[in-house]
């Protein structure tokens, strides 16, 4: 009687968890169902490959060429990406709101017979339409309809103002088209040399060197990020300003930076012209104007020492799972274990993650002659990876003067104090 009770309870245990498990990915689905049915525009982000806005008497076109956007009408001119793409996240985010019934009469109640704007998003052959009236009782919605249909929702006011902005706020006179951010080669040559460099989890490193090496192999080492970004933000504020030129026929031999994102590249390339002008030709642009801006033209002059690492370890945090760290007279062992650094009777070892980006940014300065050195106090730091094997191992040295760094037998003078100090109290502390 027992079995047959606990069989009974089993069985309705079961038929419950399959109920439930089929009511929750029912009431998913068909609130995914509702998220879908609520958006006002279905194309796709990556699909759409134009824009226009209707406001009032004026009507802005806008089509993408790659990924570089450009202005048809009422002018033909390069415009931000950036800004367009604000544009169309703000359209591909509107929801319908409250729904009124059908109309079959008069729309200029909802201020819909005469819309203050007209966004149209087009993707190849397919257009989809919002025309928005006036806002509705709280202020904070406008009255909408799509496509000319005769049904009327409502939409936030979230973002509509952008589609308002001015006309020149949408004109890009950066000579660099690309996103900064979105560039994932850069390449240039100039009478210094060449080089080509590649970011990979947003760490650039170098794939060719200087074309004086003559390096038959491609050299990867990492270069500084940092100062890779900074010049490509410099590089953007270059005004792409001057009159209009003609570039001169087979002229190949002046210098150039090619930058390349995922969807798209661009050639920018300077020719001096005689009296100290130049010519600046952008192949996103397809233009060729006379640049007499000479900060920007340094630009082109940049050699690859401008982007070489001066750490003095070039290590990745994320790859180092120990470090010990020892003084003449004590030693301490620390672990890290599910991204947490603990000491050998698995204390936390708090400041540990500190002191390994502290000593990640260690940057070179002089070369010291060890034998004119007193050190006055040593700290030795071995770092070790997953398998508990040698990544580097480096000594501080504290003298009269300040501090020197000694890997690889060369001994650099560093700004290493606080890393010192941070590593003094590691042992101090075990």
């Amino acid at each position: 009687m027992n079995s047959r009770i606990t069989l009974i309870l089993a069985f309705v245990m079961v038929l419950f968890a399959v109920f439930y498990f089929w009511d929750s990915g029912k009431i998913q689905k068909e609130k995914k169902h509702s998220e879908e049915m609520s958006k006002v525009f279905t194309l796709t982000f990556d699909d759409i490959d134009g824009l226009s806005i209707l406001r009032k008497d004026e009507l802005l076109n806008f089509s993408r060429k790659r990924c570089v956007w450009e202005m048809t009408s009422p002018q033909e001119q390069p415009v931000s990406s950036e800004r367009i793409e604000t544009l169309l996240n703000v359209a591909l985010t509107m929801k319908k709101e409250e729904s009124k019934t059908d109309l079959t009469g008069e729309l200029s109640e909802y201020g819909l017979k005469k819309p203050f704007i007209i966004v149209t998003v087009r993707a190849g052959e397919k257009e989809e339409t919002l025309s928005l009236g006036r806002t509705d009782y709280t202020g904070y919605s406008y009255y909408a309809r799509k496509d000319g249909l005769l049904k009327v929702f409502t939409v936030s006011n979230t973002g509509i103002s952008d589609f308002l902005a001015p006309l020149d706020s949408y004109i890009e006179n950066s000579a660099m088209l690309i996103n900064p951010d979105d560039v994932t080669e850069l390449e240039i040559k100039n009478d210094k040399g060449y080089f080509k460099a590649v970011k990979r989890n947003d760490i650039w490193s170098v794939l060719i060197g200087n074309i004086k090496w003559k390096a038959e192999q491609p050299v990867a080492f990492d270069i500084d990020s940092g100062k890779v970004a900074d010049y490509l933000y410099a590089l953007k504020a270059v005004r792409f300003q001057g009159k209009p030129a003609e570039k001169p026929k087979n002229a190949s031999n002046g210098k150039y930076i090619k930058i390349s994102g995922e969807a798209c590249s661009d050639k920018l390339e300077l020719l001096p012209l005689k009296g100290g002008d130049y010519l600046l030709t952008t192949s996103a642009r397809n233009k060729t104007i006379a640049l007499q801006d000479k900060k920007a033209a340094e630009l082109f002059s940049v050699s690859f020492d401008a982007f070489k690492n001066n750490r003095i370890l070039d290590i990745r945090p994320s790859l180092v799972f120990g470090m010990d760290i020892a003084t003449p007279g004590a030693e301490v062992k620390l672990k890290r274990k599910r991204g947490v650094w603990l000491r050998k009777d698995d204390s936390f070892a708090q400041g540990a993650n500190s002191l390994l980006w502290k000593l990640e940014s260690l940057q070179k300065n002089e070369v010291l002659d060890s034998a004119k050195l007193a050190s006055q106090g040593k700290v030795t730091i071995t770092l070790r990876d997953g398998d508990d094997k040698t990544i580097t191992s480096l000594a501080i040295d504290k003298y009269a003067k300040g501090y020197a760094v000694t890997i690889n037998g060369i001994v650099y003078k560093s700004d290493a104090r606080e890393l010192y100090s941070m590593a003094l109290g590691a042992v101090e502390n075990k």
